[in-house]
């Protein structure tokens, strides 16, 4: 077995919740996919797995996007503990060199390169941040850690904790050991970090600095802003292949824009709504509360040969989501068709099929596994429909929400 990845991922995120729309913080998107997408992603392209996740809040959810990527430990007391007892539950998991991450990360791949070349316990942290009263602030001596915590002046020998931590097999055992015992003591409000401050006071866990690589954890609305419009743009522009030639250009310009868009979040500056969350208005049909999880989602009800309007101001993108409604005795996989018109005029008709949802409910349907079709708009006002053309007698649900913008070329 090669090096196991354990993604913390049970809690709810309360802070940035609200302006997430209760959207579980794996499933927060970011470029047009969802937050874990990226973390797996970075992970396979690593040679690092298998991959476990923690979860608790939305986990049938969760499980229905990332599916067989990853296997799954459960927490089932998620809204009473926090990360250090998600970490106990993983420790017949863990059977050798781990890494473990906070689900909420958006991190360059180059960060997990670095902590697997320094060849030793490490943990990743970012020398040019950490004065935020919410930020983890490591503390290092001679280039190992000595302290962690919120309340840790910053300094030369100190950054923000990146959360990501790489530790071999026997120094594993060794947390476990640790969260364990701080449990045992009423510690289940406790941050992993707890653990792995006493930790550091016997074992040596190499700093590994990652000042100029584009990362964010996101914790508030205002990182998730963040991560849209400065992070996810950055790692997009860096290509692996010209990681030599760049190194120097990145380093200034990443460093830069972040101390710009921290100047800018801390006059306000930032818009607080979220257009690619927010779900349009429809016309022509039924609203309806989907249940996904423990949540409750808009949609609009759509009988055969009835459609919905909406209209909108391009250019842009318009992502249309369907759940067709299965009887009892529908097969297994129920096709069914579209039409879309922009102006008037036809512009697709769009075959689909679906297959029963695990985690939807909506009366006493069988609700079908979301569909999702895209439909660029040229500039200009515009009227768009879309229409059940065929459904085999069933109905189906609908929603259209506006895609974030592309980051220019």
């Amino acid at each position: 077995m090669g090096i196991q990845a354990l993604i913390l991922a049970a809690g709810k995120g309360s802070r940035v919740n609200p302006k997430a729309h209760g959207t579980p913080k794996p499933l927060l998107e970011v470029g047009r996919r969802p937050l874990v997408d990226h973390m797996l992603e970075a992970l396979a392209d690593a040679g690092v797995g298998p991959v476990a996740l923690v979860l608790g809040f939305c986990a049938d959810e969760i499980r229905e996007v990332v599916g067989i990527r990853a296997e799954y430990i459960h927490n089932p007391r998620w809204s009473a503990t926090n990360s250090l007892y998600s970490f106990s539950l993983a420790r017949s998991w863990v059977t050798g060199p781990v890494m473990i991450f906070n689900c909420d990360l958006l991190l360059h791949p180059e960060i997990i390169d670095r902590l697997l070349a320094a060849g030793e316990d490490s943990i990743a942290y970012d020398s040019s941040t950490g004065c935020g009263r919410e930020q983890m602030v490591d503390k290092f001596r001679d280039g190992f850690l000595i302290d962690m915590g919120k309340d840790l002046p910053h300094d030369a020998d100190a950054g923000e904790n990146v959360g990501v931590v790489y530790l071999a097999a026997d120094t594993a055992r060794a947390l476990f050991d640790k969260a364990d015992r701080i449990l045992a003591a009423d510690g289940e409000k406790e941050w992993l970090g707890t653990a792995l401050r006493e930790l550091a006071r016997e074992k040596r866990i190499r700093g590994v600095d990652v000042t100029g690589l584009p990362w964010v954890e996101i914790d508030f609305p205002y990182d998730l802003e963040r991560a849209r419009k400065i992070v996810w743009p950055s790692i997009q522009g860096i290509s692996r292949k010209r990681r030599k030639l760049v190194r120097a250009l990145r380093v200034f310009f990443v460093v830069t824009a972040l101390l710009l868009i921290s100047a800018v979040i801390r006059k306000g500056l930032f818009p607080p709504e979220y257009p690619e969350v927010s779900t349009l208005e429809l016309s022509g049909a039924e609203q309806v509360e989907l249940t996904i999880g423990d949540r409750q989602q808009k949609w609009w009800s759509l009988e055969e040969n009835q459609s919905v309007t909406t209209k909108l101001i391009g250019p842009g993108t318009l992502k249309i989501d369907t759940r067709l409604l299965l009887n009892l005795d529908a097969p297994d996989k129920a096709p069914y068709v579209i039409e879309i018109r922009l102006d008037g005029k036809l512009v697709d008709l769009v075959k689909l099929e679906t297959i029963p949802s695990k985690t939807a409910k909506y009366k006493d349907w069988i609700v079908g596994k979301r569909q999702r079709t895209k439909l660029d708009l040229p500039p200009g006002r515009h009227t768009t429909s879309v229409r059940l053309v065929a459904a085999d007698g069933t109905r189906c649900l609908i929603r259209a929400r506006e895609v974030e913008k592309e980051p220019p070329d």
